[in-house]
């Protein structure tokens, strides 16, 4: 029997356990969207890089 339907809707334990879902959710969006972020300065970096040591193969 599923954890949903033993709670009732009314209640408050089920409204903190939305709630908790719903900020789960946000600090999940936020995690995601650090991650792509870095990575695509990560990404910029190395590319910054590897331009500098194509034009002075002694840069590295």
């Amino acid at each position: 029997m599923p954890i949903i339907s033993t709670i009732d809707p009314a209640s408050a334990s089920h409204m903190a356990w939305r709630d908790l879902l719903f900020i789960h959710h946000l600090t999940m969006i936020l995690i995601l969207r650090t991650i792509v972020f870095y990575n695509s300065f990560f990404i910029m970096i190395k590319r910054e890089c590897r331009r500098k040591a194509d034009v002075n193969p002694l840069w590295y």
